[in-house]
């Protein structure tokens, strides 16, 4: 494949740090890239910093498409890996940067390049633009040998920017979907073992060594490591490196043509060590000129090595860097050995073996002189030092002075600032004064509607009935489930109202449990499509919320709406005035008709009293199970006035709705036969208000008292009846 055809989409994995992640994006932005449009896709793992969706939001990509994925449920870092991973089915190919990363202005360039080269080499699993400096198996220097090629290979994963095809990709996954647990009876790269179980890299790595696959390396890095505090990150600034800061046109080469091949332990592999050095062609070993490859999981009969060890075949002096040149160049010496594995004396390597490589020149070779140097420095300059000492002390004095005026001088300042700033802190706080009282006058209502697709009409006709509340204070959540193409919401361009898409019932009651835990919510409404909230409906809630502490959730009449707009009154009340005993002896037609639909408001402290969340065992009827655990703990009070108005004349429950009821019957309390029998015969006296036979019936009940308005004094009032 051609350059021109591979177009890999950048995929960037976000979790809680908002400003590694603006760092990573700037420089994504401020990079080169072709003419054609570049996808740019921020996968945000799910997480309690709302500043993370937010800058990702803000963020301006002026390169192609921007694409936002958030994440519902925590994935945590290797579940959010492997899905950014499977984007390479969708997009062909990708390259993915973690946020704690930073990009070379000419990182796409390589990549794009490096993905066309290798798409046909079968072990060639993937591309990094990260090349080491400090190993991660003992916090080794490493250098790949420069064999004129600008890359190499190393069977160890990218994780600080890495590009894969969707072939490349399906390779691991198969292979991770057959091989999903890492244990040392596979005799792995030891060091895995060790490894945060959160790591996707390690299970990458597995992959990389048991198929003989390898990843491509630029000579060159095209991205560094910032590694601040996240789910692996321990050591900040160990892997920082030198990015490339000019055009360069890299050169690539095959695998099988390459001098500079390394294994998972950052070793060069004993083939490609032998393409230098052909002394070592009659030796079956293993380099472990690091020390780090344990002698129980090598499966070669010798070991190229610097630990202790005796009888060696071979050996090399430790002189040059990186230590593999030595070997290479047959430097004489015996620190490096090449030796049988029974052979080995132990598995450390000598503490002073690599010593001059930690040191600074100067602290080893010129120790002596240095010290000499010194004191001679100390001698010449210590009278010198008692002058400028003098010198400094007059100049004290002096300086002291000027700051004794400049100091009496900024205290008028200072006076005068302060009396303008006290005047600005009076304004500030009686406007904060005002905003706490505006807020104390004006609880905050949740709205929540919930609608299928072929309802969408009846929901955006209750939207447009709260968008027309006289109130200030009021958030409306429409949530659909289905698909929103076609859908038409120019006409709510409000903060008070917000709109989502979901594909199950399921996702749709995640949605409003986030709203109703909204810190900023007082009061809440359930509110079915279709229903339309009447003018001054928040207003009446409020009032009568605030003028009745006893009252914790309450309905009203339910009216229906003429043709030009009038109300037009369905009952009286009394046939909508239920206690816990009616709801549990109710059909679920009667139920949905009488309280589901007629617009119930609720105090925030009952919702959160009962957990704060719907019962998902029963979607299909999530109100109404909720409704039930509100009867168990208070009372529903009635409104004798009109909130609002239901555009369905009957409720019709669904088969998944009765088999849901159904089960929660179960969990009623059972009337005795006689109870029902005396509850269903004076009902119709209740019903009808005869005085002395309605007082059987609310004596075998718990009707809390009606709420009524005075006209006279304008003001609520209970009654009994």
């Amino acid at each position: 494949m051609s350059s021109a055809e591979m177009n890999p989409a950048i995929v960037v994995s976000a979790y809680n740090r908002e400003q590694s992640l603006l760092r990573l994006l700037l420089s994504l932005e401020q990079a080169e890239y072709p003419a054609r449009a570049v996808t740019l896709i921020i996968s945000i793992d799910k997480n309690e910093n709302k500043a993370v969706a937010q800058a990702a939001e803000d963020f301006r990509w002026s390169h192609g498409e921007k694409r936002i994925i958030q994440h519902q449920q925590h994935l945590g870092l290797r579940g959010h890996i492997l899905t950014c991973g499977d984007l390479t089915k969708e997009y062909g190919s990708i390259i993915l940067f973690e946020d704690d990363l930073f990009a070379s202005k000419y990182f796409y360039s390589f990549a794009t390049n490096a993905l066309n080269f290798y798409e046909e080499e079968k072990q060639v699993a993937g591309i990094s633009l990260y090349s080491y400096d400090i190993s991660e198996i003992g916090f080794n220097p490493f250098a790949a040998v420069n064999d004129g090629n600008d890359v190499y290979f190393m069977q160890v994963a990218s994780s600080w920017g890495q590009a894969w095809t969707s072939e490349q990709w399906q390779g691991f996954r198969i292979w991770f979907q057959q091989n999903p647990d890492l244990n040392e009876k596979e005799q792995p790269p030891v060091y895995l073992l060790k490894w945060s179980e959160n790591s996707w890299k390690k299970h990458f790595i597995r992959y990389l060594h048991f198929t003989g696959k390898y990843f491509v390396f630029p000579r060159f890095s095209f991205s560094t490591n910032f590694e601040e505090p996240g789910a692996t990150a321990s050591t900040k600034g160990l892997y920082q490196v030198a990015i490339q800061q000019g055009r360069r046109d890299c050169r690539l080469s095959e695998l099988e043509q390459s001098h500079s091949v390394y294994d998972a332990y950052f070793e060069m592999t004993a083939a490609c060590l032998k393409k230098w050095n052909q002394q070592l062609n009659s030796f079956d070993f293993t380099t472990d000129i690091y020390g780090n490859h344990p002698v129980g999981f090598c499966k070669t009969s010798y070991l190229l090595t610097t630990k202790e060890a005796k009888n060696a075949a071979l050996s090399f002096g430790l002189e040059m860097f990186p230590p593999v040149l030595n070997v290479i160049n047959s430097v004489n010496g015996d620190a490096i050995k090449m030796v049988k594995r029974e052979d080995v004396l132990s598995e450390k390597v000598p503490n002073d073996l690599s010593y001059y490589k930690y040191k600074t020149v100067s602290e080893i070779i010129f120790q002596d002189e240095l010290i000499e140097c010194i004191e001679q420095v100390h001698a010449v300059n210590s009278e010198k030092v008692k002058e400028l000492h003098h010198d400094y002390t007059s100049r004290m004095e002096g300086l002291s002075e000027q700051v004794r005026t400049l100091h009496k001088d900024y205290h008028a300042q200072i006076t005068q600032l302060h009396s303008e700033y006290e005047v600005k802190v009076k304004d500030t706080v009686e406007q904060a004064l005002k905003d706490y009282q505006f807020k104390i006058d004006h609880p905050a209502f949740t709205i929540i509607t919930i609608a299928k697709r072929e309802n969408i009409e009846a929901a955006l006709q209750t939207a447009r009935s709260v968008q027309q509340q006289d109130y200030p204070r009021f958030r409306h959540q429409l949530i659909l489930i289905g698909n929103a193409d076609g859908v038409n919401l120019s006409e709510f361009a409000s903060s008070s109202f917000s709109f989502q898409s979901v594909h199950e019932i399921g996702e749709a009651l995640c949605v409003a449990e986030e709203q109703l835990n909204d810190a900023e919510s007082d009061f809440h409404c359930w509110l079915e499509a279709g229903t339309v909230l009447l003018p001054k409906a928040m207003m009446t809630v409020r009032d009568i919320f605030k003028r009745f502490a006893e009252v914790n959730w309450l309905k009203g009449l339910p009216a229906q709406l003429g043709s030009k707009g009038e109300i037009i009154p369905v009952t009286n009340g009394i046939d909508y005035r239920w206690d816990k005993n009616r709801f549990h002896a109710g059909t679920l037609a009667e139920i949905g008709n009488k309280i589901s639909c007629s617009g119930i408001f609720w105090k925030r402290h009952l919702w959160q009293n009962e957990g704060g969340k719907f019962n998902h065992n029963f979607s299909h009827l999530a109100e109404i199970e909720l409704f039930n655990r509100m009867f168990e703990r208070d009372m529903l009070h009635v409104v004798l006035a009109h909130l609002a108005s239901s555009g369905k004349q009957t409720y019709s429950p669904s088969p998944a709705a009765e088999a849901e009821f159904a089960t929660l019957q179960k969990s009623f309390p059972q009337r005795s036969a006689f109870q029902e029998m005396v509850s269903a015969a004076s009902y119709p006296f209740f019903k009808r208000d005869i005085p002395f036979l309605r007082a059987v019936h609310k004596s075998r009940s718990t009707y809390p008292p009606l709420i009524r308005f005075d006209y006279q004094t304008q003001s609520f009032y209970l009654s009994e009846y």
